[in-house]
């Protein structure tokens, strides 16, 4: 009773262990190729192109616009822009 136990619990510690390195290794992947920001304009465009049908191939540039102002916001105001 008690081996089986122990087996039990060595088991789960070893596939908690390597679904941690497998998180870590998804997640520097993703961080390397920039896929969120990617995933999110994508999905972006989908849906402005869902609600306006006639918005057509300007729903990515529309998207894409939206992801560089918002990096702007969080990196702040450089030398040529102002606060205001």
């Amino acid at each position: 009773m008690l081996s089986t136990l122990d087996t039990v619990i060595a088991f789960a510690v070893i596939m908690t262990v390597l679904s941690l390195l497998i998180t870590i290794i998804v997640q520097m992947v993703s961080a390397a190729f920039s896929l969120r920001g990617k995933n999110l304009a994508n999905a972006l465009a989908l849906t402005l192109q869902t609600v306006d049908l006639t918005i057509g191939g300007h729903a990515y540039s529309l998207a894409a616009g939206v992801g560089q102002t918002s990096k702007r916001r969080r990196q702040g105001p450089g030398p040529d822009r102002s606060t205001s």
